[in-house]
């Protein structure tokens, strides 16, 4: 295996873990894919729990933005590897 494939190995987020724990934890779980998105949508939808629909939104935006998220991280660390193979 070279350089840039053990990098992205050790350093990229799985898909898999990303959806299952949005599916089964909703926005609490995109804090696997980014911090700062789980807790930004947490408190949407906690804010939004009295209107009864704000949460489901939230619930299923998680799931979509995780798949993003993961995605956009996943590739940030395959051109940081790439990076470092050329130095």
């Amino acid at each position: 295996m070279s350089k840039v494939e053990e990098y992205v190995a050790a350093h990229k987020k799985s898909m898999f873990v990303a959806i299952a724990l949005s599916v089964f934890l909703g926005p609490l779980g995109l804090i696997y894919a980014n911090a700062w998105a789980g807790v930004i949508m947490t408190l949407i939808a906690v804010v939004g729990v009295a209107t009864g629909i704000v949460p489901i939104i939230c619930w299923l935006a998680s799931i979509l933005l995780s798949i993003a998220l993961v995605s956009g991280y996943n590739g940030k660390v395959k051109a940081a590897a790439n990076l470092m193979v050329k130095e």
